[in-house]
């Protein structure tokens, strides 16, 4: 069997001015996902829960690649909504694929490896930097920038990149009509139309058309597709390192 692989998220807060509200924010966040992880059973996959580096730093490291892009996402979705406190974050996210030197050390400033080497490089070069291969895929977000990087160039990460890019800029360009109706999906799963409709005070063939022109069934599609292809990789990487 070939070493374990992981995938680390490092966020980065834009020009973070006013530290003290910023890590108040990323305190907020971090426990919210953390208490999320939990309840979805993700945290049996988790190295390293999102943590706080440095003050504008959030960092979380997973042992499944598919896991790890949910975890993600809900970060994506979570700092791309203003806060209670009225306080929206603006972010590079640099999403990492290798290995840890040694995947027993949880200490963020002791750990080491090539996943977390590759977010870095991901965060704080390419997209810190402003380069054009990392800029061609955050045409559609102002406030949140991401790059998934791997320093081995057997890993495909341009379409990971690529699908990624396609998500968010597909949730990005949601009404705020069609992304209520959405988070109502979200929250809860087993929700009718007819209650749908209901809540927002529509009728259910409106329902039906929120959720067609919002492509929510291909963001779906696509996401599920995302996890599949992130599980194959992880899987015959694994393999690559035991050949």
């Amino acid at each position: 069997m070939g070493r374990q692989s992981f995938i680390t998220i490092a966020l980065d807060v834009k020009n973070s001015t006013k530290q003290e509200s910023v890590t108040k924010e990323l305190q907020d966040i971090a426990k919210k996902l953390n208490k999320k992880l939990k309840v979805q059973r993700f945290d049996k996959d988790c190295l390293v829960p999102f943590t706080i580096r440095r003050g504008d730093e959030l960092i979380a490291i997973f042992s499944s690649f598919s896991k790890g892009y949910d975890a993600y996402f809900e970060l994506y979705t979570l700092i791309n909504t203003a806060s209670e406190n009225g306080l929206k974050l603006s972010a590079y996210i640099g999403l990492g694929l290798g290995f840890m030197d040694d995947s027993a050390e949880t200490n963020l400033d002791r750990i080491n490896g090539t996943s977390i080497n590759s977010a870095f490089r991901a965060r704080d070069y390419y997209l810190k930097k402003n380069k054009s291969y990392s800029r061609q895929y955050n045409q559609y977000n102002k406030w949140i920038n991401t790059f998934a990087y791997s320093l081995d160039e057997n890993v495909p990460y341009e379409v990971i990149n690529h699908l990624i890019s396609y998500i968010n800029e597909n949730c990005e360009k949601r009404t705020e009509k069609q992304k209520e109706v959405v988070n109502l999906i979200e929250i809860n799963p087993e929700i009718t139309s007819v209650e749908i409709a209901a809540i927002i005070g529509i009728t259910e063939n409106g329902v039906y058309k929120i959720l067609q022109r919002s492509n929510y069934q291909l963001v779906k599609d696509a996401q599920f597709s995302l996890r599949k292809l992130l599980d194959f990789i992880q899987q015959h990487y694994r393999g690559e390192q035991d050949a």
